[in-house]
């Protein structure tokens, strides 16, 4: 098995997607990977969305400055939950033969 490694990449959230009333606080980004459809690892990073600016921390205005907030990961503390998956399994080789087979002969039982 080993260690896995990987950059992610992605664009900004949309904000104008996003409730007013949460786009400042802490949230999490969650990413899962999955092989063969199984989740054998998620992985979440807390995000803090403050104001850059100390005048709008103390005094936020009623409408956000989209411009003035910005994104802390926790980057170092990520939270990390394994699961064990049956990686190369019989029951994967099983379900992928079935599923390339005719399905007269899948529903036949058929050798």
């Amino acid at each position: 098995m080993g260690v896995n490694k990987f950059i992610f990449e992605a664009d900004p959230p949309d904000t104008k997607r996003i409730p007013v009333d949460e786009l400042l606080g802490v949230t999490v980004v969650l990413l899962t990977c999955a092989y063969d459809g199984r989740e054998f690892v998620r992985v979440g990073y807390y995000v803090n969305n403050e104001y850059d600016d100390e005048d709008l921390v103390n005094d936020p205005p009623a409408k956000p400055v989209i411009e003035k907030i910005r994104r802390n990961v926790l980057a170092e503390k990520p939270r990390v939950t394994r699961f064990a998956i049956k990686w190369y399994g019989l029951s994967s080789l099983v379900h992928k033969y079935l599923a390339l087979r005719p399905p007269a002969l899948v529903s036949q039982g058929a050798n």
